[in-house]
């Protein structure tokens, strides 16, 4: 599905690899999915998008920028109460720059 809307969005060019939830990973906080992506990507840099807090969270946990989108039910706030830096807050996926981006990684 991640990869779907990054499409329709038209920013799927900016990316290397896009991951969501699969059979292997079925929560956005599994453990193992730190030491999946740091061992099949260990050179990569990752950023989240979302806009649910859990998805602050997975940013947290993963040591990674957040890009968050108040495209859902949860607030600016809602998203920043899970991080202090590294975040980034949009109206909308569309939103999203090369320029933001960059600027966080």
């Amino acid at each position: 599905m991640a990869i779907k809307v990054v499409k329709i969005l038209k920013i799927y060019k900016y990316f290397n690899y896009i991951f969501g939830e699969s059979e292997n990973i079925k929560s956005k906080l599994d453990p193992k999915l730190k030491d999946i992506l740091y061992k099949m990507y260990p050179d990569k840099k990752f950023i989240i998008i979302g806009d649910h807090p859990k998805d602050a969270m997975l940013s947290k946990f993963l040591g990674c920028p957040f890009i968050g989108v108040l495209t859902g039910f949860h607030s600016s706030e809602d998203l920043k109460s899970q991080r202090t830096n590294k975040i980034l807050i949009l109206d909308s996926v569309n939103d999203i720059t090369i320029e933001h981006i960059n600027s966080l990684i």
